[in-house]
């Protein structure tokens, strides 16, 4: 008569049990040490891409008396990449705003005055470099190294060299406000984004007092 072990059995089904939830842990452990091997190697990658960019904005902005701000400035807001042209009488600015994680950034323009003897700035005006070329979108996403990394290499250089350009275009909005003159009638019409309080009285005086200089010395 067949007969059963009942010990043994229970042996058996815990043993099948167990193997199975080892052999689950272990394919757990390995999926997750792969997608965090792949997320490090996304993180490389973007970071690869957006050092890039930054030698590559600098290299063009150079050309058009911009300087580099060795150290970005951590703010509420994100991250900021500063290069600025100071011309005594006002500072033109560009920044490139950031998070850690690198997925997208936000490039902008600004001037600001730099108030004599006070160590104040005034900001004057800014806008999105997607609004001074009339691009939709106002930011840009950092690609990612793709599918087994094809084409990561091409997907880079035409992510560096569409910002770099749209940058480059921008510039051109710097020509509203490349005389006191000009500031002082676009901020008199309201068409910056200084708002009317003690900033504006400080950057009046400051754009009067530049204009007058102007004239005394013709």
């Amino acid at each position: 008569m067949f007969t059963i072990d009942v010990d043994r059995a229970l042996i058996l089904i815990f043993l099948i049990v167990f193997i199975n939830k080892a052999e689950e842990s272990t394919l757990d452990y390995w999926l997750m040490k792969k997608i965090v091997y792949e997320k490090d190697k996304v993180m490389e990658y973007r970071k690869m891409v957006f050092n890039n960019l930054i030698e590559e904005i600098t290299k063009v902005l150079n050309t058009y008396g911009f300087e580099k701000i060795n150290h970005p400035i951590k703010t509420e807001k994100g991250i900021w990449q500063i290069w600025e042209r100071n011309l005594i009488w006002k500072v033109d600015s560009i920044r490139i705003i950031y998070h850690k994680d690198l997925i997208e950034i936000y490039p902008t323009l600004g001037i600001f005055f730099d108030l004599n003897n006070t160590g104040q700035r005034i900001g004057l005006d800014g806008r999105s470099v997607s609004y001074c070329i009339d691009r939709n979108r106002t930011t840009y996403l950092i690609p990612n190294k793709g599918v087994f990394g094809l084409f990561k290499d091409i997907r880079a250089k035409g992510f560096i060299s569409s910002v770099t350009n749209d940058i480059e275009k921008s510039l051109k909005w710097y020509e509203l406000y490349d005389e006191p003159h000009k500031c002082l009638d676009r901020m008199v019409a309201g068409k910056t984004n200084i708002g009317r309080g003690v900033s504006y009285k400080k950057a009046l005086e400051h754009l009067n007092n530049e204009i007058s200089m102007n004239r005394k010395s013709k």
